[in-house]
């Protein structure tokens, strides 16, 4: 920076030097302008004092420059010195798994369920209500069960199959068969007079051959 403020000042001066000579040869004397400006009270700078003042402000403003980069290259270095010499880290220990208790278990179940079926309702109300309907055909005796009749059926001699309280066509072919023997109208309908005869027969009341 020295070296280039002297050759920047010499050539200035040179250049100075030339301009004052080629002045004075031209008109004998200096210009009316600078002798106006010699009569002032202050004299002003020479172009030669700007020019190294200028100089100078600029080697303020590199010598401020080159300060800043050095401190910037003296904190990248720290900061290298800083990271190079920093610890190494601790490896980290992973726990070792521990192996399964059953290696060979596969909770994936390997049987295959049917699929859920619909219950089947099976109605039992229409045989329920056609027994009730053929019981109260062929029994018209109030209070008078069908399973009464099948036992009084049974004692007389007139078998009415199993006894279980259903007016089934044993039963209704037992009636007829009574009816028949006794001379009563065969028409399987158990009604007061045929009731009335079976009743007498089985408890002993009346004992009437069959005809």
């Amino acid at each position: 920076m020295i070296a280039l403020r002297t050759v920047v000042a010499g050539t200035l001066g040179l250049a100075l030097a030339a301009g004052f000579s080629g002045c004075q040869c031209g008109s004998g004397g200096p210009p009316p302008s600078r002798q106006a400006r010699g009569s002032k009270s202050q004299p002003l700078m020479s172009n030669q004092d700007i020019l190294m003042e200028r100089l100078d402000m600029m080697q303020m403003s590199m010598d401020s420059r080159m300060s800043s980069m050095e401190n910037n290259i003296g904190y990248i270095r720290d900061q290298q010195t800083a990271y190079a010499s920093r610890p190494e880290p601790l490896p980290v220990a992973y726990p070792t798994p521990v192996p399964a208790p059953y290696p060979d278990y596969d909770p994936t179940p390997t049987f295959v369920l049917p699929p859920p079926q619909q219950p089947v309702v099976r109605s039992t109300s229409s045989a329920a209500s056609n027994r009730q309907a053929l019981a109260a055909q062929h029994l018209r005796v109030p209070g008078v069960s069908v399973r009464e009749l099948q036992q009084r059926l049974d004692s007389a001699g007139f078998s009415p199959g199993k006894i279980d309280g259903v007016m089934g066509k044993a039963t209704i072919s037992a009636i007829t068969a009574f009816q028949q023997a006794y001379g009563l109208k065969a028409d399987g309908i158990v009604g007061r007079e045929t009731w009335g005869l079976l009743a007498n027969i089985t408890t002993g009341a009346a004992l009437l051959p069959p005809k």
